[in-house]
């Protein structure tokens, strides 16, 4: 009588292990495949502009109000090349370390990438003090009523 006990319980162990061993090889494919397809390579751009907020300290997520010329080659969530007029918003800092000094008023030029999968879909990836006599172009800005020509 206890020969059938044993082989009574090796179906119920090896039905554990295949269920582990599927789970584990499910969660796996998820996390590599990011749910089927590729995540699309970030779009990156350079622009230059005036610092119109510093990052607030107690705030985990820093970010870095900028009043930034035209980006004409900024494409949409489609791919689609639309631009972006001259404004200024705010751009997370993701990694990038502010440079010694930087204030309110100062001109920089920054590189930033758009990625519209995921969190953040901006966030400055380099950044420099320009010298302050450089000349920033913000004509979008001053044309009142300046619509597009599409």
């Amino acid at each position: 009588m206890s020969a059938s006990r044993p082989a009574s319980e090796k179906p119920s162990k090896y039905a554990r292990l295949l269920f582990l061993v599927l789970a584990v090889a499910a969660l796996a494919s998820l996390a590599g495949c990011g749910g089927g397809e590729p995540e699309k390579p970030a779009d990156r751009y350079k622009v230059r502009g005036v610092v119109s907020q510093l990052p607030v300290p107690e705030r985990s997520n820093r970010e870095l109000f900028v009043h930034h010329e035209e980006v004409p080659g900024f494409k949409n969530i489609d791919g689609e090349v639309v631009g972006m007029d001259s404004m200024t918003m705010g751009f997370p800092l993701a990694d990038t370390e502010l440079p010694d000094g930087l204030a309110v008023g100062d001109k920089i030029e920054m590189e930033f990438e758009v990625r519209w999968s995921g969190g953040d879909p901006l966030a400055i990836t380099a950044l420099e003090k320009l010298p302050a006599e450089t000349r920033l172009s913000f004509e979008a800005d001053e044309e009142e009523g300046g619509g597009d020509d599409d």
